[in-house]
């Protein structure tokens, strides 16, 4: 759960909002309401979100 916690915020402070942020911030959003999402799922759905906006940085 705190890996949606940190998404989230960071989330939150984009200005670059497509599908792939939208779906990121659901899954976020599921889980810290108390829906159990797998954090890889989250990882996934966050780097889709950070790429699509261009803001992916590898690792």
């Amino acid at each position: 759960m705190q890996q949606c916690e940190d998404s989230f915020e960071q989330l939150k402070r984009w200005t670059r909002r497509g599908p792939r942020w939208q779906k990121a911030v659901t899954l976020c959003l599921s889980d810290l309401e108390g829906d159990p999402i797998d954090p890889q799922v989250v990882r996934k759905a966050f780097e889709a979100a950070a790429k699509e906006a261009k803001m992916y940085l590898s690792p």
